[in-house]
Parts: structure tokens; C-alpha cells; sequence
């Protein structure tokens, strides 16, 4: 991670904390006349670059509504750090503005290892002043002055945490919220913009038409039901279905969803992922919502295949969690996330956390590397005992015993009813007629040709949503 970067962000943050609600409160032309002029210009360059960007211009205008929440900080500081990252000449900018200020605020703090900056005063056993000009008045056994260039001191440890979460879970929202076209229809996919929907606009909600009941290894159909409410009754779930079906999609709208709500997005949050199911034959959106009892867990979302091929190693080595957790922490380390594992593991503990595991099916059956993936999701089910998780698989690779996992009950996911294919296609439609620039009413005209001809031919009722459009 940046360490410089990461100590500007804070530096920033700390010169301009003081003085948020004075920004609130006073006329903009008056800004100046209440804020030291360094800090005028550092905070008059931040709100010029932010004011470019809805979700920079978010995070700002939030903070100065609530500068005390934690929250609203961590949003604001993960957004800097993104403007800062992305733009060298507003870094260079910022950084020259941090090394002209002169903090000669008159403070005065009291108590053990109390710490005066600049001309401040500070009082009490072993006080410190850092940061010239040294002017300050220092009053207690041990007092020093010190000379050691620190620009800023404060107690990180919270708003560190609070960004590396917020940067963690943006990543994973950032990561998820698209649709590729390139596997449904290349055609389609005609330039970047098209080629990656936004799932929240298409996704339709999926139904489970059987489960397992693991004591007697029974099958039972049920009454159609919400895949959530099912997640709801199941600590440990396998979802099963065809090629195609949704299983990998649903992870990616849950994950999105969740990372949302803690992020706070309009986009996706648990508004979206818990709206109602569409009706079984006309696919007109309900009055009642989902249910959806466990609020916003934190998703840790992960690709089978690439677990196998990256974090595995000896064939000969029996699995085990700490596998999954190694490659988990490795995952972090590539997005510059690293700083974020100690706090997550203690929220795997804590049971703040959902695994999501896509393509169990997709382990390869030789050099026993199903038998190790299947030895690595028990043992971290009982190491991580509080923590929920949901695999996905195609239902033909599930069926051998030898491969089914221990305590997880399975359940199949329902093929798209009349009232499913009518919504998605609408969906479909309204989504790339805004992408494309298409007539509205032509996206409308295009949908209800396509939903006749699915509707009206028995081959096509049923058939998974990716195939639809294909």
C-alpha cells in the first residue's frame, strides 16, 4: 500500500476536521474570513475537484453534514484518496498546500502525553510538541520539545479501520455490479460500454424449487420460494442448477447488494436485492418485499477455479482452512487491500461475514483436488463457526456422496416461470435502449416481439436467462 499516499489522505482529513462545521455554516464568500487562509485554499481545491464527481460531491456534502460520523468520514477519505491516485496534478497541488500550512492555533491540552501542535500548549506528564514553528508552552514532569518533521498526530486507528473497510467493500461493489455480454450475445457487446451491463438494472430475482434434507438425504419439492428466504433458514447452502441459470449471477447481485448497503449506494443496496419477486405469469413487481432477516453481512466473494489454480498447492496436502484463508489475504494484497486482514479475519470471528464460493463444478476431479476444496470449505466451516456461506455448483457434479459437503444442505434453483421471462426481457430491453441511445418505445416494441416468441413456443418456456437473449 502507499504509505505516502495513505499519510497525505490523513494529513488532509486532519487539517481540514476543525473546521467542517464553520464550512457548514457560513456563506462561501465568508469562508475566508473564519478559516486560516492555508486551510481556505487546501479546502477550496478539495471542493473544486470533488464538485466534478456525483460520488466525490456525495461524500463531501455528507461529511460536511455530519463531520462527527465515522462513517461519513471513512466515505470521504476513501473518495481523496481515489482523486488523489487518479490525478498527479491535483496530488502535487494538495501536497504543496499540506507543506505550506502553518497550524498556529492556540490549543491547549492537558493530561498524560497530551501533545501541543505548533504554537499550541500542552499540559501534563511526558508532553510533547511537535511540528514547527516550536512556539507552544510545554508544563509537566517529562515535558520536551521535539523537532521531528511530524506534520500531523492523531489516533488513526479507527478512521484507518473505517477506510479500509469502506475501500474493501467498494472494491467488491466496483468488482460485481456488471453483466458481461460477451458470453449471452457478441453481438450485443459492440463496444466497452455495452459489453458490461449493469446488473442491477437486468437482474431478476431467482426461485428454489427443491431442497435436501441432509439428515435423511432426501429431496423434497417445495412451494416456489425466494432463494433469500431460503438463505435465511441455512448457515451453510449449496445452490445447484443448470448451465446458465443464474447461480454465479445471484452471488455477484448479492455480494453487490451488500457491499452496497455498507457503502451506503443508491445503486444496489438491501432495498434492491430483498425487492419483490415478479408475479409466476404476468411479472408485475409485487407490494411484498423479500425477506431478509440477517441485514448487510459482509461478502467475501470467491472464484473456485482460481483458488484451486492459486491457493492450493501440494496435491498431496490434505485442505484446510488456513488454504482458503491464505489465498483470501493474498486477494487483498493484490487489490492493495492489505492492511484490511486483521480486521477482517476478527469479523469472519464475529459473524459479520457471508462466503460466497462460485463453481464448486468447476474443481478439476484429478489429483484429488476435489477432495482437498471439500476438505477446505468444512474446515473453514468449523474454524469460522458464526460465519454463513454459500456455494454454487451445477447439479449433474453434485450428485456423487463422496463429493457432497458435510452439513451444507442443497437446494436447486427453479427454471424462469412466464412471469420471470416477462420481467427480465422488459428489464433487458429498458437497460440497452438507454446504453444505445434507442427510442424507448422501439426497446418496448423489441421486448414484447421477443416475449411473444419465447411465450408462445413450449421449447423456449423455461429456459435459463442467459440463453434467453442468446
Amino acid at each position: 500500500m502507499d504509505q505516502d499516499l495513505s499519510s497525505l489522505v490523513t494529513q488532509i482529513y486532519t487539517a481540514l476536521q476543525p473546521y467542517l462545521l464553520i464550512v457548514a455554516t457560513k456563506a462561501a464568500e465568508k469562508i475566508g474570513e473564519s478559516i486560516p487562509e492555508g486551510i481556505e485554499k487546501l479546502w477550496h481545491s478539495i471542493k473544486t475537484k470533488f464538485s466534478k464527481k456525483e460520488a466525490t460531491r456525495e461524500a463531501l456534502d455528507d461529511l460536511i453534514k455530519n463531520p462527527d460520523d465515522p462513517d461519513m468520514q471513512a466515505a470521504f477519505r476513501v473518495q481523496l484518496r481515489k482523486v488523489i491516485e487518479e490525478d498527479q496534478s491535483f496530488r502535487s497541488n494538495v501536497t504543496d498546500l499540506v507543506v505550506n500550512l502553518n497550524l498556529n492555533a492556540s490549543i491547549r491540552n492537558e493530561g498524560s502525553g497530551a501533545i501541543a501542535l505548533g504554537t499550541s500548549t500542552a499540559l501534563g506528564e511526558k508532553a510533547q510538541q511537535i511540528n514547527a514553528p516550536i512556539q507552544g508552552d510545554l508544563l509537566g514532569s517529562g515535558a520536551r520539545k521535539s523537532t521531528t518533521q511530524i506534520n500531523f498526530v492523531v489516533n488513526e486507528n479507527a478512521g484507518n479501520k473505517n477506510s479500509l473497510k469502506l475501500a474493501y467493500l467498494n472494491h467488491v461493489f466496483e468488482s460485481r455490479k456488471h453483466l458481461s455480454l460477451a458470453g449471452i450475445d457478441p453481438k450485443a457487446a459492440s463496444s466497452e460500454v455495452e459489453a458490461r451491463l449493469n446488473l442491477s438494472q437486468v437482474y431478476t430475482a431467482l426461485y428454489i424449487a427443491s431442497i435436501n434434507i441432509p439428515s435423511t438425504d432426501a429431496r423434497v419439492a417445495v412451494k416456489l420460494t425466494s432463494i433469500l428466504e431460503v438463505l435465511n433458514t441455512q448457515q451453510h447452502l449449496v445452490l445447484l442448477g443448470d448451465p446458465g441459470s443464474g447461480k454465479s449471477t445471484f452471488l455477484n447481485f448479492l455480494a453487490m447488494c451488500l457491499a452496497g448497503e455498507l457503502i451506503k449506494s443508491q445503486e444496489a443496496n438491501l432495498d434492491i436485492l430483498t425487492q419483490p419477486i415478479p408475479h409466476k405469469t404476468t411479472g408485475r413487481i409485487g407490494s411484498r418485499p423479500q425477506i431478509r432477516e440477517h441485514g448487510a453481512l459482509l461478502p467475501i466473494h470467491i472464484t473456485l477455479r482460481d483458488f484451486v489454480a492459486r491457493g492450493l498447492g501440494d496435491t498431496n496436502q490434505k485442505g484446510s482452512a488456513q488454504h482458503l484463508w491464505s489465498f483470501i489475504c493474498d486477494e487483498l494484497d493484490q487489490s492493495a487491500l492489505g492492511g484490511y486482514k486483521d480486521v477482517l479475519y476478527k469479523e469472519l470471528l464475529d459473524n459479520q461475514c457471508i462466503l460466497l464460493l462460485d463453481g464448486l463444478d468447476e474443481v478439476p476431479e484429478g489429483n484429488k483436488r476435489r477432495t482437498q476444496i471439500k476438505d477446505v470449505i468444512e474446515d473453514f466451516a468449523k474454524t469460522f463457526y458464526k460465519c454463513r456461506i454459500l456455494v454454487t455448483s451445477r447439479t449433474y457434479a453434485y450428485q456423487n456422496q463422496e463429493w457432497r459437503l458435510q452439513d451444507f444442505r442443497d437446494s436447486i434453483l427453479a427454471p424462469f416461470n412466464k412471469g420471470q421471462i416477462r420481467h427480465f426481457i422488459d428489464r433487458w430491453y429498458s437497460h440497452i435502449a438507454i446504453l444505445r441511445g434507442i427510442n424507448l418505445e422501439d426497446a418496448r416494441g423489441r421486448a414484447e416481439i421477443l416475449k411473444s416468441a419465447v411465450l408462445n413456443n413450449n421449447r423456449l418456456l423455461g429456459r435459463n436467462p442467459s440463453n434467453l437473449m442468446a
